[in-house]
């Protein structure tokens, strides 16, 4: 029993792997357009998510039917990711600036 629970753990590790690669930082998404719960699903927060969709000027996120609330809201996963590069390198930054020794 113990040893299943092992073999299955590996191989849920294995398909993450599979899904997410990552490349000199940046990660290689498996699809080119996903949508919220996709990601969410590849460990990124809602609120993360939110975040990025509420940043003023950005063009990688956008309602599937933008006349209703509750329609998907699909990401363009390059765009994002340079998106995601950006607000680390700005996060980094802003963090060196606070550091007081």
């Amino acid at each position: 029993m113990n040893s299943e629970m092992i073999l299955k753990s590996g191989e849920n590790q294995r398909k993450t792997e599979k899904k997410i690669r990552k490349r000199d930082d940046h990660m290689v998404y498996p699809k080119k357009i996903m949508n919220r719960k996709e990601l969410i699903e590849l460990g990124f927060t809602e609120a993360y998510l939110m975040r990025a969709v509420a940043e003023p000027g950005q063009r990688f996120a956008v309602r599937q039917n933008p006349m209703h609330l509750r329609s998907p809201i699909l990401f363009d996963t390059e765009e994002f990711e340079k998106w995601r590069m950006k607000d680390m390198e700005m996060q980094e930054r802003a963090r060196k600036r606070t550091v007081v020794a």
